[in-house]
């Protein structure tokens, strides 16, 4: 997937809820972005359910720059500790762990410590969170670990609201070798972040109950796409239009469908066939796109 040179954000009022077309159908060479969407939402689910549980059961504060979530058999494990500098050694100060599924059970597990496997976890995290950072001026992130048989990727979105608004884009996919000691590729899914607003007074509604983007270059939803559906509601259902002018409909639980009562242009704000409204406010658009 190339970087998007552009995109158009709007949100819809009360009257866009009924966007799904009878009989419309599944596309089935979705099904990955899908799958990999919620496996990335859940991993974020799982950091923000071990916060919780540590700001419940409030204590020294863990040594820790830097924190990053695996799965293992079935159990959730949340790591926070300290990575050195020069990146040669990571020391867990803390770790939360869960049964998958059960994230209100989150706990502290003792006995954890350093290892070389964590150590390169730790670096890949640290070094993506950086890159991110350093590409969108945004710190507010999470980084999404996931050892690969040949090596560990990590997906960097960004966080939850803040001051009533969601960010969308602004998010990446990085790949390295297993010791994280060499970055293989560099994927930007969304040039720009987009601020969202969770209320508006310009809608019916009073608050945003979901949202459209469109794609230039990439034509289908990506898997962080999927991610901010389920992670935030408000952005559901979410309709993505392909640079071909096919539209796709995310919902808040990741699903994806097409979407043939959609059509519009990068530029053009959408016409709901059932007579919603929605807007596309000026600030919500890259200045080449007004």
């Amino acid at each position: 997937m190339g970087p998007l040179l552009r995109r158009t954000l709007g949100v819809f009022t009360l009257g866009m809820m009924m966007l799904a077309v009878p009989g419309a159908q599944a596309a089935p060479d979705l099904k990955a972005e899908t799958e990999q969407g919620r496996r990335i939402a859940e991993t974020v689910q799982a950091t923000v359910a071990a916060v919780n549980a540590l700001l419940a059961h409030p204590h020294a504060p863990p040594h820790a720059n830097t924190f990053f979530v695996l799965r293992r058999a079935g159990d959730w494990y949340v790591y926070f500790g300290w990575l050195e500098k020069d990146g040669s050694r990571y020391t867990p100060a803390l770790v939360m762990t869960a049964p998958a599924g059960k994230l209100e059970q989150m706990h502290q597990m003792n006995g954890a410590g350093s290892s070389a496997k964590l150590t390169a976890y730790a670096r890949a995290v640290s070094f993506a969170q950086a890159q991110a950072a350093k590409a969108t001026g945004d710190r507010h992130l999470d980084p999404v670990l996931f050892p690969t048989a040949s090596g560990i990727d990590v997906y960097v979105i960004q966080g939850g609201p803040m001051h009533d608004a969601i960010r969308l884009g602004g998010d990446f996919l990085f790949h390295f070798d297993a010791q994280a000691k060499h970055l293989r590729a560099q994927v930007r899914f969304h040039k720009a972040v987009i601020r969202v607003p969770l209320a508006d007074p310009r809608l019916p509604s009073g608050k945003t109950v979901g949202s459209y983007h469109t794609h230039v270059i990439d034509e289908e939803p990506t898997a962080t796409d999927v991610a901010a559906a389920i992670l935030h509601p408000a952005l559901a259902p979410m309709v993505v239009i392909g640079r071909s002018g096919a539209a796709y409909r995310v919902d808040a639980t990741g699903a994806m469908k097409l979407e043939p009562a959609f059509a519009a242009t990068a530029d053009v704000p959408l016409a709901a066939q059932d007579g919603g409204v929605v807007l596309a406010p000026a600030e919500a658009l890259p200045a080449n796109a007004r």
